[in-house]
């Protein structure tokens, strides 16, 4: 198997062991519509037998990948056409070739019949590796790349006909299957490559070759909101009400991503944050005036001086008088994206415009002595996502990568169990996953994230629970009971030994 731009294809070689080594009708028919006909495992199990025209030679299949009902018709090789025709006349096919909407895949588990699921086919696969350890590590995902890197590097195929036949919504997905095959390139390196001494290929066998770091490209962060539509909508309301807000949540959990998808028919004037308040207000003043120095030091000073050496000079107050003066009452909204770590300077500020301005503002938290300005402000706590809205998310974020994951189901589950629905942990742990090459089983279950869950310190409840329990010993004692007296003294003896436990069991790493 070659492994090149970040996927595994089959060789001519392979191609030939695999197919000797697969004697089930079923599974030779799968095997030859994902590596003869290019489609991915998702839509090979969607299979009816209406998708087979044997008359005119060609497979009709939903590309599932694009957001409108879009099919491709591609022609069916003589192989990929015999194979499906053993299939059906085998016993494995469960159904009747006369019922269009049958589905091909449909299998029997115990008394009830139900279509293959993605794991069957990836476990299938796994296990054929096993056997023949020439094959790699094989993937159905590996038989769609051999079959994309066969027909791009055809003569006479062009890029725009493998996009159809692949089902690709854009052109650059198709172009990363354009290349030279990696043997040629081996074979041809080899010719000028400086041959090793006897005792360099000695060294290099005890030692191993120096190993390089190999680079992840991972893509730009979602700009899409999901799970916070009504906290979206009642933003809007207030702010057309004139109405300011406060939105509190713990870290990723889509403060600023709320804010940034705002939408008002009036001025949103965005600040970082209040630490610099001089250099913000600074800002909000060059933006509203265009960022024209000259004409902000018209309206501040008429024509006294240099515009550089006047906006410097300026106090914090003058700045808030002026963005008053040159705005009309509720025209704009400042929308700060972080005030946990305001200046007193900064409070000063925002009581001082909460009442021209409709303010929106977000933070984690917001210390009391610092929340004076908040007194007319609507609170919205964000937390995490439900859900319903954590497998929306997670759907929308991997589906480039879905075809690549072995068992959907325990992915999903396992990010939503290592996040608790945290929209940025699930962003961050989608994408580790996206270094994989492969997305299986095992990769998922490995794979963790440190910040997701939590940590609980039940030290002082331990604590208390057992000067509790010691203190049965000494009631025992006083009414006669022995009972009382035994289990006091072995929380007693417990309670000696604790410390020992809690540093055992202490947890030492991330």
């Amino acid at each position: 198997m070659i492994f090149d731009k970040g996927f595994e294809f089959l060789t001519e070689k392979q191609i030939s062991i695999l197919y000797k080594s697969v004697k089930s009708p079923k599974m030779l028919a799968m095997t030859s519509i994902m590596l003869d006909a290019g489609l991915r495992v998702s839509e090979a199990l969607s299979l009816q037998v209406s998708a087979f025209n044997f008359r005119e030679n060609f497979l009709r299949v939903q590309t599932l990948k694009q957001k409108s009902e879009k099919f491709r018709d591609i022609p069916m090789t003589e192989r990929l056409y015999n194979h499906v025709l053993e299939f059906f006349q085998s016993d494995e096919f469960l159904g009747n070739v006369k019922d269009p909407d049958f589905p091909i895949f449909a299998t029997k588990y115990g008394k009830a019949t139900q279509v293959m699921t993605r794991q069957n086919v990836w476990a299938f696969y796994k296990n054929l590796s096993k056997k023949r350890a020439v094959l790699g590590d094989l993937h159905p995902h590996t038989l769609r790349h051999t079959f994309a890197t066969r027909l791009v590097n055809k003569k006479g195929v062009t890029v725009l006909h493998a996009k159809e036949l692949l089902g690709h919504r854009s052109i650059s997905s198709t172009e990363v299957y354009s290349h030279v095959p990696k043997e040629l390139l081996e074979k041809a390196i080899e010719k000028i490559d400086q041959k090793h001494t006897f005792w360099g290929r000695v060294g290099a066998w005890l030692f191993g070759k120096k190993s390089q770091k190999i680079p992840v490209l991972i893509t730009e962060k979602t700009a899409f909101l999901v799970g916070r539509t009504e906290e979206l909508r009642k933003v809007s309301e207030l702010v057309e009400k004139n109405v300011n807000c406060l939105i509190l949540g713990t870290q990723g959990v889509g403060k600023t991503l709320l804010m940034d998808n705002l939408t008002s028919t009036k001025t949103i004037l965005k600040i970082d944050d209040l630490k610099a308040v001089k250099q913000s207000l600074h800002g909000v003043l060059m933006f509203l005036l265009n960022h024209d120095k000259k004409e902000v030091a018209r309206i501040l000073f008429g024509d006294m001086g240099s515009a550089e050496k006047i906006v410097s000079r300026y106090s914090v107050k003058n700045y808030c008088d002026t963005l008053k003066k040159i705005t009309k009452p509720h025209e704009c909204i400042i929308a700060i994206d972080n005030v946990s770590n305001v200046s007193t300077q900064g409070v000063e500020v925002l009581e001082f415009l909460r009442s021209h301005f409709v303010i929106v503002a977000g933070g984690r938290k917001l210390p009391l002595n610092k929340a004076t300005f908040a007194t007319n402000f609507e609170m919205i706590d964000l937390g995490n996502l439900n859900r319903r809205d954590s497998l929306l998310l997670i759907e929308r974020l991997s589906l480039d990568v879905k075809n690549e994951i072995e068992d959907y189901e325990l992915f999903s589950n396992h990010i939503i169990e290592q996040t608790n629905g945290n929209p940025q942990f699930i962003y961050e742990l989608i994408n580790r996953y996206r270094a994989e090459k492969y997305i299986s089983v095992d990769v998922i279950r490995n794979i963790r994230h440190t910040a997701g869950l939590p940590q609980f310190d039940m030290t002082i409840v331990v604590i208390i629970g057992l000067a509790s329990l010691m203190i049965l010993r000494y009631y025992g004692r006083a009414v006669g009971d022995t009972g009382y007296q035994i289990i006091g003294a072995v929380f007693l003896v417990f309670a000696l030994i604790a410390r020992q436990v809690y540093v055992y069991t202490k947890r030492k790493f991330l």
